[in-house]
């Protein structure tokens, strides 16, 4: 059984608790690379936790956001199975095979923008409430990609993950960020807010816009 809303709460809390704990005026680089770190990969875990709740509930069963009951999809799955299917509707495995997902890695990235659309088109036909779902990614999509993209590079520093910076770099007051985690401190240009303020904020609406 997953409980939504408690899954909701949860991130609230969680995110702003992070940002809380972060240091803007810390002067020794070293310890706010650690701390950045951190922050992002927590703030980001917990986004993806949350959705791999919301699709399970909706495959065998849970509460919804206003803690009512969700009818199962299907009643008759285990939870590794419910991942597989969820897995075939992302085109991950093949269409109509059954299976297991018996180990992390074999997942999705459940908070990934593409994939959260991915899920809410396929289950659309069945699932009038993913319409919401929908309408929130259209309206916050960017802060799912830049927190992700920004993320994904401060915890695996590579080439390739710094190059996808440059796709980020535009939306803010920065102009060549040394490491990824400087970008989390520059303003955000449509909002005027500092980047990790701006998308804690917009993660957090995101979900109650469902």
């Amino acid at each position: 059984m997953y409980f939504l809303r408690k899954k909701k709460t949860r991130f609230a809390q969680i995110s702003n608790l992070a940002l809380a704990h972060y240091n803007f005026a810390d002067s020794n680089q070293a310890r706010k690379f650690i701390v950045a770190t951190g922050l992002l990969n927590h703030i980001w875990q917990n986004w993806n936790q949350f959705w791999r709740a919301y699709w399970l509930a909706h495959m065998i069963g849970g509460r919804d956001l206003k803690n009512n009951q969700i009818i199962p999809l299907f009643s008759n799955l285990s939870e590794p199975q419910a991942l597989y299917h969820l897995l075939t509707l992302i085109g991950k495995k093949t269409r109509g095979s059954t299976g297991s997902v018996m180990a992390s890695y074999q997942e999705a990235t459940w908070g990934d923008i593409k994939i959260i659309q991915d899920l809410a088109l396929a289950l659309s036909s069945t699932r009038n409430s993913v319409s919401n779902v929908l309408n929130a990614a259209s309206l916050f999509s960017l802060t799912i990609e830049h927190i992700q993209i920004i993320r994904n590079a401060q915890i695996h520093i590579s080439k390739s993950n710094m190059n996808k910076l440059t796709s980020v770099v535009p939306y803010y007051l920065i102009s060549k960020p040394k490491y990824p985690y400087d970008i989390i401190e520059a303003k955000e240009l449509s909002s005027g807010k500092t980047a990790i303020n701006a998308w804690v904020e917009n993660m957090n609406d995101f979900l109650n816009y469902l």
